[in-house]
């Protein structure tokens, strides 16, 4: 885990994002606000950082663990309200489509602690497995403008679409953003 200094940091880190607002918009490099089109070619998607993270439980899992998976890496935190709001289309879409290949691992940044995580996935009845951020996830995916962060990562582990905020696509809710982006990937 981290230690104080990373914990300052991290802290410092999450407090500005806070100031600045927890992300409203898909990631901020493209002003159509899509980061990457799903649909394009696999070969010019970037690969996705090589994580290892300990599930709540003390399981470390990989990257390389959902290879041939498409993957929903959501960064968040129980305090935030975008990252509360989203949870109810993750559970759902967890329900709908883990069977054909999907998996989300959800990343908790545990600002408020690991008894505070595990309350609020009991509380929210989360369905999908849950880690806690560590300094080497954190620098790896980076830059987190904010938070809630979700890469979509397809089956080669390639970073298909990274949300900053809640998804934000013409006509679409939140869920139907990410469902469209997982059943192109399927």
């Amino acid at each position: 885990m981290f230690n104080k200094h990373s914990w300052l940091i991290l802290s410092i880190s999450f407090l500005m994002v806070a100031l600045v607002g927890c992300g409203n918009g898909t990631d901020n490099n493209n002003s159509t606000q899509e980061s990457t089109n799903v649909s394009s070619e696999n070969s010019n998607r970037p690969q996705a950082y090589n994580f290892t993270v300990e599930k709540l439980g003390g399981e470390q899992v990989s990257l390389s663990d959902y290879q041939g998976k498409v993957l929903i890496v959501n960064i968040w935190d129980t305090w935030c309200p975008p990252c509360r709001a989203e949870i109810p289309d993750f559970i759902k879409l967890y329900d709908e489509y883990n069977d054909d290949g999907l998996v989300i691992l959800g990343i908790a940044a545990a600002q408020e602690g690991v008894d505070a995580v595990e309350k609020f996935v009991e509380s929210y009845n989360i369905n999908y497995p849950i880690a806690l951020l560590n300094q080497q996830t954190f620098e790896g995916f980076g830059p987190i403008k904010g938070i809630p962060t979700t890469f979509v990562i397809d089956k080669n582990g390639r970073i298909a679409e990274k949300y900053v905020g809640l998804p934000r696509k013409a006509g679409l809710s939140p869920y139907e953003a990410f469902e469209q982006d997982v059943k192109a990937l399927l």
